[in-house]
């Protein structure tokens, strides 16, 4: 499970790279860094909350098929998977690698 949030990580890390950072509110980027925290903390329920409003934030910023949602869509799908939601992260994962 680490690892998605890991390559998750490393795909914000690169998309904050000088010359590749799109332009991101500093809301999306609180609740990505919330549901992270919250994630790594163990809070799977709060952090699923955050990683939801993320993936919202992000499909108005940049659209449902922009890289950085796929991203997101993975970290809330490996919340999910957490919590043995098994049957909402399947379709999130299917479609970040969409």
């Amino acid at each position: 499970m680490r690892a998605y949030l890991l390559a998750g990580t490393l795909l914000v890390l690169l998309s904050l790279w000088p010359g590749n950072a799109p332009a991101q509110s500093e809301a999306l980027t609180q609740a990505f860094q919330q549901g992270q925290g919250l994630h790594q903390a163990g809070r799977h329920g709060e952090a699923a909350r955050y990683f939801e409003k993320a993936v919202e934030l992000g499909e108005q910023e940049f659209g449902r098929e922009h890289p950085t949602v796929a991203m997101l869509l993975n970290n809330l799908a490996v919340t999910y998977r957490a919590q043995s939601r098994y049957a909402e992260a399947e379709p999130l994962h299917k479609r970040a690698l969409a």
